[in-house]
This record gives C-alpha cells, structure tokens and sequence, in this order.
C-alpha cells in the first residue's frame, strides 16, 4: 500500500494523472479494511483533484461524496479548506463540470459505502380505527460532513407495503427549517396515484429532521414503510439520486414520539415502522 501510494505521488507530480489514479485506488484498498479515515481523505482528495484534471464528472462527485461521508474529525484539515475554498465557490466549482452545461445527474445505489441520508419511521400506535387518520413520523439524518455546509434533499418519496398510498415530499425553502415539522399539507394526485406535500428540506451537517404525518386509514389491513428514497441537490452542479436506509433499531420497543420541538413522549411499539387498520368499534 505504501509503496503504491508513493508511486501515485510521483505520477501525480508529473502530471500523469491516469496513472496516479489507479495507484491511489490500489493503496486505497487495505485502508479503506482498516478505516484509516485520516489517509483515505488524503488519498480521496487527490483521487478529486486526478478526475478534475481528466474532467471526469461522475467520478469527480464521487470522490468528493467520498470526503464528505468521512467524519470531521478524522478529515485532514489542510485538504478540508482547500475543498471548501473550491465547493463555497459556485463558479470555482463549475469548472468541474465544463463542457457540460447542464446538472450532472447520478443514479447512486445506497449501501454501506453511500449512507449519505438515514431514516427511522415510527408509527404512534401499532392500531389504527378506520377512517380515522394514522400517525407516523420519519426522522432523517444527514451523514455529510461540513465539506459542502448545506444541501437540499426533493422528491422525498415514501413507499409502503399494504393500502397505504406513496407520499411524495417537494423540497421548499420558504418553509421554515424547524427539527420536527408536521406535514400537514398532503394533497391526493389522481395523475400519479399518491399523496403530494411539501417540507423545508435543506440539511446542514450531521443535521435531524423529524417529519411528522396524518394520512387517512381508508382499507381494513396492515401497511409497512418499505423504502424512502429522494434526491440530494448542491446548488445548480449536481444531482444525486439514492436510496434512503431504513434504520429502525432491532428489538427497540421504546421509542420518542415528538410532538414538536420542544416536547416528545416515550411510546411503546414493537414493530415501529408497520401498523393495523382495524374495524372501527361502535361508540
């Protein structure tokens, strides 16, 4: 590894900017094992200044999502403010993308590697009278570190298994950015067949956000969250989309339920991100 990270650096040195790249990608792998942050954001930094020289876009962004999911802690410093320097200036920055005069657009497959946004859902009750409204919330946390200070998640979509329709958020910056927002604007769209709504979805680093919903218990039955997916955008360079991580904790039965941002209640549910519609009991 170190033998090969010393021939990228003399290849990087010469301008031979290929050859380097698939030097640092081979001393990458033992320390990527390792979780070496420290020499990975060393090496990550020089991978992003590499693509930029060859005007490779996708793997440009790449790299760059790679610094920014490294904690702060562990990021070299010195190369944190040069990336600053380069992504807090939008016409910096757009040399990246040249000759491209449009968004570079990435379809990126969440795993491991990419857990740039994590959920956790939780229904209030584990049983819902029909035509009664059910109650559940989402929180979202972003990975990022402070590389890129502040980006914007739309078309949050929210999937389930069973009657319930997809909910479909719309990012809007004129709403307030508060830590727990209840979404009480869902609108039915007949074209598409789910629920459209609207939420202040700009995340700084390592910020929470707790989306909280009503939607109506119209079908007998059980339902369950099964994926969340959404877009992150950074300004008008680039758009990545991805697969939101479900992260309900196993065997946790006791959970916060916010009722706003200053106020939250410990429930009790046992499968936390499905609930019941069940008949309605005569009063």
């Amino acid at each position: 590894s170190y033998i090969n990270f010393q021939l990228a650096e003399e290849l990087y040195k010469a301008s031979d900017f290929e050859g380097a790249v698939r030097f640092y990608e081979q001393s990458l792998e033992p320390i990527k094992e390792d979780e070496w942050s420290y020499l990975s954001s060393t090496i990550y930094y020089k991978l992003f200044k590499c693509s930029i020289e060859l005007k490779k876009h996708y793997a440009s962004i790449m790299n760059l999502l790679e610094l920014c999911l490294i904690p702060d802690k562990q990021l070299n410093q010195s190369k944190l403010l040069k990336i600053k320097s380069l992504t807090e200036n939008q016409d910096n920055f757009k040399k990246i993308l040249e000759p491209s005069t449009d968004k570079v657009l990435i379809n990126v497959s969440t795993d491991e590697t990419y857990d740039i946004l994590q959920s956790e859902v939780l229904f209030e009750s584990s049983e819902f009278s029909l035509s009664k409204s059910a109650h559940f919330q989402v929180k979202l946390k972003s990975n990022l570190n402070q590389i890129l200070n502040t980006v914007k998640f739309n078309d949050l979509l929210i999937s389930f298994q069973g009657s319930f329709l997809p909910i479909l958020l719309k990012c809007d910056t004129n709403l307030p950015s508060q830590n727990v927002f209840a979404v009480d604007d869902l609108k039915y769209d007949e074209d598409s067949n789910y629920l459209a709504g609207t939420a202040n979805l700009t995340f700084s680093s390592y910020e929470e956000k707790i989306l909280k919903f009503e939607i109506p218990a119209k079908k007998i039955g059980s339902n369950t969250c099964v994926s969340i997916s959404s877009t992150l955008e950074y300004k008008d360079l680039f758009e990545i989309k991805l697969n939101v991580p479900i992260n309900n904790k196993t065997f946790q039965t006791r959970h916060h339920w916010f009722e706003d941002e200053h106020a939250n209640r410990i429930i009790t549910n046992h499968t936390p991100e499905s609930c019941e519609i069940v008949p309605r009991i005569p009063e």
